[in-house]
């Protein structure tokens, strides 16, 4: 953003967190929003440059691809995204859309129907909402800007090395407090008492197997024994001599 600056689009990371932007758009000229300034929100996700950023609008807009939350309906963010697409490109992609609304895929569905049916209309409501929310001195703290929460932002980011050379640098990885240990100290303990339940059958199955092959063993030894006095018996029944007939 820094080394190619273009007039009118500025973006920097939100409290140094690479994950979410802060980026102010000025309203193109000719357009009904001149004179206006815009901020929007972007977060990168996870996957990031795989994947488009999400991109909203803090400040109020009145327009046929931005809905009250501020989500805008724009190709590039969508279907016709590409990683070699960078934020800056991205921001001047969504300056074009205040200039040529893309009406084949509308958002806000009262801003179309005002376009079409009473364009100077159209034209005018987009002025009165630029002038009370988007300029210095119709906007207010109550009214111009959304909460990041209301855009669907979230205060913790995410910590992919893709998302992070977006920026140049790694996020940290959030904090795991107490609640986080003393979980995981539950975790194992429930972790070792199943491992000892399922032990016992085990050793019980040991035992009596030990026991069946000892009285097997004890078997065999007592019909070895008696195979052995039955063929030393053998020899004396041989050694008698039968009686003669007279």
């Amino acid at each position: 953003m820094k080394a190619e600056p273009v007039p009118g689009v500025e973006a920097a990371p939100l409290q140094g967190d690479l994950f979410r932007w802060r980026a102010h758009l000025a309203g193109p000229v000719g357009s009904p929003y001149e004179g206006g300034s815009f901020e929007l929100d972007l977060k990168l996700p996870s996957r990031y440059p795989m994947e488009p950023p999400n991109v909203v609008f803090r400040t109020r807009i009145f327009h046929p691809n931005v809905n009250d939350r501020g989500d805008i309906c724009l190709d590039v963010l969508k279907s016709q995204w590409s990683p070699a697409l960078s934020l800056q490109k991205v921001l001047l992609s969504v300056s074009s859309l205040l200039t040529d609304p893309n009406f084949a895929d509308p958002l806000n569905a009262s801003a179309t129907a005002l376009f079409r049916q009473d364009k100077s209309g159209y034209d005018s409501k987009c002025r009165e909402m630029t002038r009370k929310f988007a300029m210095a001195s119709g906007s207010s703290n109550g009214g111009t800007k959304r909460q990041a929460s209301e855009a669907g932002l979230s205060a913790a980011g995410s910590s992919s090395p893709a998302a992070a050379s977006a920026g140049g640098g790694v996020p940290q990885q959030p904090s795991r407090g107490a609640g986080f240990t003393e979980g995981s100290a539950s975790l194992a303990r429930a972790k070792a008492k199943a491992k000892a339940t399922a032990a016992k059958p085990k050793a019980k199955s040991a035992a009596t197997a030990a026991a069946k092959a000892a009285a097997a063993r004890g078997s065999q030894a007592k019909a070895k024994a008696k195979a052995k006095v039955k063929a030393k018996a053998k020899p004396k029944a041989k050694g008698k001599a039968a009686p003669r007939a007279s």
